[in-house]
């Protein structure tokens, strides 16, 4: 009899086997369960969907190609080809400034009408889709590419990339002014070159790649080389015959570009660099070079992931561990938690089923219990404790947040407004309220600006009209909660009572300031650098930096090193979205992975012993 048992047990563990993490670690690659072709923690590789779709490709502000490829999983072709894909977005991931990499599973339901519009009847299929400003001309010059022109070929992929770069060149003269100069300088004498830069900045450096039967590598050279455009001037240059026999006659090896030297005091200084010096003429070898003799800033390498732990790991210190420090909530403070536990459950970006049934379980106990009654917070823990209807997963350390708590509860922060603005935003994807020039100085406040240094203030239109209805900004504090919610948060439970103070202070004006659709996100940016400018003036031997880097957005400053705003909201968009975080399964061991046919054996073998 326990032979037989022993055997069903092994057949059923076989036919039906039962993934032990699940429950806890439910797996999200999407909505309907279907599997994706990408890892969706790939930094090359943008996994797209019905819901961000719009955000990248539609966006108005977006100053990349992007390239698209919409796949059914199911797909023999569609596998076939996802080794050179995650090839060409890998060994274009330097171009990141010019070019990004996307994918959509047009075999989910959920995808279907994005697919139906933007895709083709038969896939793979691979589009090409240009800068926004571009996208929303008459003649988008939206390049399809077949699969049957590129097979499995890495390189077909990016030589088809180039000819569209030089497409959009030719046929568009608005291209995104933070793309390098693609066109090659005529030179006929050096002194043409000194006549050429004479009106540079002074204290530069200038690259010039010297084009013979090359051409296709400058350019990718070129390309890989724009992340240091800031710092340093890449051009491409076609030398006259005498010129280059010249050069050549005096060189050691194949002249590869020229290096010349603007100082302080405005002289010049030019030098040849052959392949004998660079150690080859190929794209690594000039690459490498450049990078360890002129590059003087550190490569702008994809931002670190945010992980979802993070988040949940702040979350469950925030209820568990700072509301309940208080005995008992007051009717101030049991308002605030309602009002946080609200924006959570409507706007956090959840990878996990368990902890959006926790909050929504907890959202409607705090609308159903009665707002006046004191509220024990042993009473508040019991709730969270109880009940089937989901957790906040608990995590054993940061991953991203080094210094702990604040970290993760400034991620919160802005996830929650990042994820607001697109909800209520979905498909009108644009930055209103934001003057369109693209200067700093065309941001000029009538209220009182939030206080930063003069190098770095960002002054947002934030004025209300005096005639404006007071519904309306009441409609609008309803529409756009998040930042009102963190508010009541900061003011009542954070444990550092100067940190709350300050961080009070700076939101006072929340009513006046926050009228616009984008307004919560860029204010709380702005809230973020204010602090962190205060507390490196009170310990300047830890400094903190500015958010973003310029190295981490170098679009996001302009040369006098101020900010591009709509540069910042678009990169915030992206960096707190939920599709650059890495989910919970990713970023957690799981608990148990014995498959199930092993662990009924097992246990089939122990009630047979007994």
């Amino acid at each position: 009899m326990n032979g037989f048992l022993l055997f069903l047990a092994t057949i059923i563990g076989i036919l039906y086997p039962v993934d032990l993490t699940s429950k806890w670690y439910p797996r999200p690659p999407s909505r309907q369960g279907r599997p994706v072709l990408y890892k969706l923690d790939d930094p090359n590789i943008i996994n797209l969907d019905s819901e961000n779709f719009e955000t990248f490709v539609t966006n108005p502000n977006r100053d990349y190609i992007l390239l698209v490829q919409f796949y059914i999983d199911w797909s023999e072709g569609s596998r076939s080809v996802v080794q050179a894909y995650s090839d060409l977005a890998r060994n274009i991931s330097t171009w990141e400034n010019i070019v990004r990499v996307g994918a959509i599973n047009c075999a989910e339901e959920n995808n279907i009408d994005v697919c139906r519009e933007y895709g083709w009847v038969a896939y793979p299929v691979f589009k090409l889709f240009p800068p926004g400003n571009i996208m929303a001309t008459p003649e988008p010059s939206i390049k399809l590419i077949e699969y049957n022109t590129v097979g499995k070929k890495m390189y077909k992929f990016r030589n088809v990339i180039l000819e569209y770069i030089d497409q959009l060149i030719t046929n568009h003269t608005n291209y995104p002014t933070s793309w390098p100069v693609f066109d090659s300088l005529q030179v006929d004498s050096l002194k043409d070159l000194e006549t050429h830069f004479q009106n540079q900045t002074k204290d530069s450096t200038i690259l010039l790649l010297i084009d013979r039967d090359n051409r296709d590598l400058n350019r990718m050279v070129l390309l890989d080389m724009s992340v240091y455009q800031a710092n340093l001037i890449i051009r491409r240059t076609q030398l006259s015959q005498q010129l280059y026999e010249q050069l050549k006659k005096n060189s050691s090896g194949e002249p590869i570009f020229l290096f010349m030297s603007i100082g302080k005091h405005g002289k010049s200084f030019l030098k040849l660099i052959s392949s004998d010096e660079i150690g080859g003429n190929n794209r690594e070898s000039i690459t490498k070079y450049i990078e360890t003799h002129f590059a003087t800033n550190i490569r702008n390498k994809r931002m670190d992931p945010i992980y979802m732990s993070d988040l949940y790991k702040g979350l469950r210190h925030s209820l568990y561990n700072e509301v309940t420090l208080h005995k008992k909530l007051n009717g101030s403070q049991i308002a605030a938690l309602a009002a946080y536990i609200s924006v959570i459950y409507r706007y956090f970006p959840f990878d996990n089923e368990n902890p959006r049934r926790f909050f929504k379980r907890m959202d409607q106990w705090m609308r159903i219990r009665k707002p006046d009654k004191i509220l024990d917070s042993i009473d508040l823990l019991a709730i969270m404790r109880v009940g089937s209807e989901g957790f906040i997963p608990q995590t054993d350390h940061y991953h991203h947040c080094k210094s702990g708590y604040p970290c993760s509860l400034w991620l919160i922060f802005h996830a929650l407004t990042v994820s607001e603005y697109i909800k209520n935003n979905r498909y009108k994807m644009e930055t209103i309220g934001l003057d369109k020039s693209n200067s700093i100085n065309s941001f000029k406040s009538k209220a009182q600006a939030i206080e930063t240094s003069s190098s770095s203030s960002v002054l947002l239109e934030t004025t209300i009209s005096l005639d404006q209805d007071e519904k309306e900004r009441l409609a609008h504090r309803k529409k756009y909660p998040v930042l009102f919610a963190m508010r009541d948060y900061v003011r009542h439970f954070y444990s550092c009572a100067e940190c709350s103070s300050h961080f009070t202070t700076l939101s006072n004006d929340f009513e006046q300031r926050l009228i616009y659709p984008n307004s919560s996100v860029l204010t709380l940016w702005e809230v973020h650098n204010n602090i962190s400018q205060r507390l490196s003036r009170e310990n300047p031997d830890h400094p903190r930096s500015l958010w973003p880097s310029r190295n981490t957005c170098p679009r996001c400053f302009t040369p006098a090193d101020n900010w591009v705003v709509p540069e910042v909201f678009n990169f915030l968009l992206f960096h707190y979205s939920k599709d650059h975080m890495v989910a919970l399964r990713n970023s957690v061991p799981p608990l148990c992975s014995i498959p199930s046919s092993v662990f009924l054996f097992i246990l089939i073998m122990i009630i047979s012993i007994y």
